[in-house]
């Protein structure tokens, strides 16, 4: 096999409908010097089956194959076993336009970066459209920068995935950078501490990559993720709080954080969760937010202003303490005489 430019690593679990056009999207690839890392992740349906003859068809296609341990570890396992000088991620229900690889490479060789960020489509099921999956004046800002550190555009930080962008490994292991492994929102870290630890960063809005949607498969299921880790994506999100906090760049980043924290963790898993598990969320993200944090969520958010108040609600529990009042009241007025 010729020089290595690129370890596409794909993780594998129980997606037999969607593997082999994954596969055919990365096989066709404009870039014929990559490896393509297939992680099967402990998968029940025939998703190994299918992986075995594209292997005997193309030496480019590797399996590892490993018990049943979570995307953030079939991740990492692919990171470990990758040689290419440049590091990608795609799920396995997905799949990318032909051009995306040689895109990022190229630009990225050329910048000398150590991320290179494309573009990403919501791509569904049932319509079979494409819409972009974020604001394109996100890369309008980034193309007119160039090359850039994040401090340099803090909002990329919000821009959370691994899936739309290639990284120079030897900066991943320089870092000793992997994937949190059993929790929710396995990708957040990672996103931040690249796009915060790169020291050239650079976009590429014409590499696409098509996120699929309406699947009801085993990587997209939000159901199953649920079920397992309801509250572990909280201690995730402060995990990276933490990290800025180290890296002494807090001041920096606080608001994308923020912003960020609030408008996908909080507001998109309290749409998610059912009510029982609604109100234990909430408790644990009392606990766990101070004073100050819970203000500077809120000055530093910016969403719909019934969404805030709605939120602000839960998480300074006002009506908890708008009842504890009321009663506390109506206790006194029956201790006074003649009541």
């Amino acid at each position: 096999m010729k020089e290595v430019k690129l370890s596409i690593i794909v993780p594998v679990y129980n997606t037999e409908k969607y593997i082999a056009n994954c596969l055919d999207s990365l096989i066709n690839q404009n870039l014929k010097e990559a490896e393509i890392i297939c992680v099967n992740d402990g998968s029940t349906d025939h998703s190994l089956e299918i992986l075995e003859r594209y292997a005997e068809e193309d030496e480019r296609v590797r399996i590892i194959t490993k018990e049943n341990d979570g995307l953030g570890a079939a991740r990492n396992t692919g990171i470990d076993a990758a040689q290419g000088k440049y590091i990608g991620f795609v799920d396995s229900d997905d799949f990318v336009d032909p051009n995306m690889f040689c895109l990022l490479v190229k630009v990225a060789e050329s910048a000398d970066a150590d991320v290179a960020i494309g573009n990403v489509y919501l791509y569904y099921d049932d319509s079979k459209k494409t819409v972009p999956y974020r604001d394109q004046k996100f890369y309008q800002t980034l193309n007119r920068v160039g090359v850039f550190r994040a401090k340099d555009v803090p909002e990329i930080v919000e821009n959370i995935g691994v899936w739309d962008r290639i990284y120079r490994r030897q900066f991943i292991e320089n870092h000793k950078l992997r994937n949190p492994e059993h929790v929710i929102y396995e990708d957040a870290l990672f996103s931040f501490q690249t796009s915060v630890l790169a020291e050239r960063i650079v976009e590429c809005s014409e590499a696409v990559y098509f996120y699929r949607k309406n699947t009801g498969s085993a990587i997209t299921d939000k159901e199953v993720w649920l079920d397992s880790y309801k509250f572990d994506f909280l201690k995730n999100n402060f995990s990276i709080r933490d990290f800025l906090i180290e890296q002494n760049v807090y001041e920096i980043y606080k608001a994308s954080y923020w912003k960020y924290f609030y408008t996908n963790a909080l507001w998109h898993q309290s749409n998610i969760l059912r009510y029982a598990d609604f109100k234990c969320f909430f408790m644990d993200a009392r606990r766990m937010m101070n004073f100050k944090d819970k203000i500077q969520a809120l000055l530093n958010v910016n969403m719909p202003w019934k969404a805030k108040i709605y939120i602000t609600f839960l998480l300074f529990n006002l009506p908890g303490i708008l009842f504890g009042m009321f009663y506390s009241k109506r206790q006194k007025r029956k201790m006074l005489p003649g009541k």
